[in-house]
């Protein structure tokens, strides 16, 4: 109700057979066309294979090239998808915004963090609230280089699945296979909308998914007060959280390599104080940067329309 009081016109395509919803979006008159899904479920991409609209960009819902003729544009950045190899793979032309292919509004009623975990507990606390499908083999390998490197740290992993005791022993024998004893794990699985987001109080340093990064995933985290580390890829879906810490002035945090980002992680942990100090100022933060700043990133799409 809230969308369709912003619109001159809605439609509802989702009953109609391809060739009828071509033919609406042509007697329409419809200039730039939006997709908003790419390969996911309920896409409208054979309606787009008909190029019902002179130009046709998507944008957002799906972290890589359509590989369609027909579809004109791609909104990303310049981390995301920088010059180069990225255009290469893409059957659209890249248009990169000038500051993040996206922006994020977080829930305005949440407080920041009052204190470091590690304060209190007397170590440092990695976590991850990423979809447990995100969670590779390489990925825990590469958690593990970093756990094992910060003496006496522990990681919690939470996610739907993760409340389930098979999927739990999955993942304490990957960890296991790494070096990573069972004792410095915690997982737990989907909580309320509010108790997610506060558990972030229980983390001190973020651990992001490799090679499929989160979206929603390190924005609330960010949001919440805690700094991520993650691992910089050769596609979007792994140069994503990179983008999102540029926004946030924590660039810096993005590592090129694994050993990179083990360093990362060591400076982080080893300066409580430092670490502190980001945790406690960053919502702040992330309210005030481009990230959040949603007038501005429409401005920059519709100069990319008009453009």
């Amino acid at each position: 109700k809230r969308l369709k009081s912003y619109n001159n016109t809605w439609r509802d395509i989702q009953p109609l057979k391809p060739e009828e919803t071509a033919d609406l979006i042509r007697n329409d008159k419809i200039d730039i066309l939006v997709d908003l899904s790419g390969h996911t479920a309920g896409h409208k991409l054979i309606e787009l294979s008909m190029k019902p609209a002179p130009v046709q960009v998507t944008w957002i819902g799906y972290p890589n090239t359509t590989g369609l003729k027909t579809m004109d544009y791609r909104f990303v950045d310049h981390i995301t998808d920088p010059v180069g190899l990225a255009d290469e793979i893409h059957s659209e032309k890249l248009w990169r915004l000038p500051r993040s292919f996206t922006c994020y509004t977080p829930q305005k009623d949440e407080p920041s963090k009052t204190s470091l975990p590690a304060r209190k507990n007397g170590y440092i606390t990695f976590g991850s609230f990423n979809n447990s499908t995100k969670l590779s083999d390489s990925c825990i390998s590469f958690w593990s280089k970093i756990i094992n490197s910060v003496k006496g740290s522990r990681l919690i992993l939470k996610s739907a699945s993760l409340g389930g005791k098979q999927t739990q022993d999955r993942f304490i024998k990957l960890f296991k296979k790494y070096g990573v004893d069972s004792s410095r794990i915690s997982m737990l699985g989907r909580l309320p909308g509010a108790e997610h987001l506060r558990y972030y109080d229980n983390i001190d340093i973020c651990l992001d998914a490799y090679p499929y990064h989160g979206t929603t995933t390190s924005c609330e985290a960010l949001s919440m007060g805690t700094p991520i580390i993650t691992l910089m890829g050769d596609r979007h879906a792994a140069r994503v959280t990179g983008s999102l810490l540029h926004q946030v002035n924590l660039g810096h945090l993005a590592g090129n390599t694994e050993d990179e980002c083990v360093k990362i992680a060591i400076n982080l942990a080893s300066d409580i104080d430092k670490l502190e100090d980001i945790c406690l100022g960053l919502r702040e933060a992330v309210l005030a940067s481009p990230l959040c700043d949603e007038v501005g990133h429409t401005r920059e799409i519709e100069d990319a329309y008009r453009e």
